[in-house]
């Protein structure tokens, strides 16, 4: 028969073991709390950035309509810009990494070439040459090439073998005598801005 002070101490493990258990739970629920707080506020910001991209193009498409409806008399480009068709476009001398290229075109209120079909991609090569450019394409977390604005391209002029992401670092996108090549980030090239006339 157990004396009182056998019980006591078993009484008092138990207790222990009891209040680490208890830690445990409330450890535990605080994680799963700070991991459904974390994704709730991922869920967030997945929802504002696609918030953005629709007001960006919902702007972009108010401007085209304005711009259909002023016509010719909306057909003045920033100075050092060139004007194809009813757009202007901005052709660096400067070269940049392909995240600079595009703040530099954001500052312009302008955006890093988006090529809404291939009449565009013809109308530009006469000026491009054989000069290699960054376009605001990038491929994004779920391997698909998106350009700036949110959107998925229309039409492609990958060359040959491309996109071949080379040594898996090549995410963004270089125009090259007409052709797209997937590019490191990271090289210094010149750019191309696409903008809206002056009025």
């Amino acid at each position: 028969m157990k004396n009182v002070s056998d019980i006591q101490g078993t009484f008092k493990e138990e207790q222990h073991t009891l209040e680490r258990n208890i830690k445990d739970i409330n450890r535990t629920s605080v994680q799963e709390t700070m991991k459904i707080e974390l994704e709730s506020l991922r869920g967030q910001v997945r929802d504002l950035n696609r918030t953005l991209v629709n007001q960006q193009q919902s702007l972009m498409t108010h401007i085209q309509s304005i711009k259909k409806v002023l016509g010719d008399t909306c057909i003045t480009c920033p100075p050092d810009w060139k004007l194809v068709g009813y757009t202007c476009y901005f052709f660096s001398s400067e070269p940049k990494t392909w995240s600079n290229a595009r703040n530099e075109c954001n500052m312009r209120s302008s955006a890093l070439l988006i090529m809404k079909n291939i009449q565009e991609l013809n109308a530009l090569q006469s000026l491009t040459g054989n000069k290699k450019f960054w376009i605001g394409l990038k491929r994004d977390n779920t391997k698909n090439w998106k350009w700036v604005d949110g959107t998925l391209p229309t039409f492609t002029r990958w060359m040959a073998n491309e996109p071949n992401n080379f040594e898996g670092r090549e995410h963004c996108g270089e125009m090259v005598s007409g052709f797209w090549n997937d590019l490191d980030c990271n090289n210094v090239i010149d750019y191309i801005c696409k903008g809206v006339p002056n009025c």
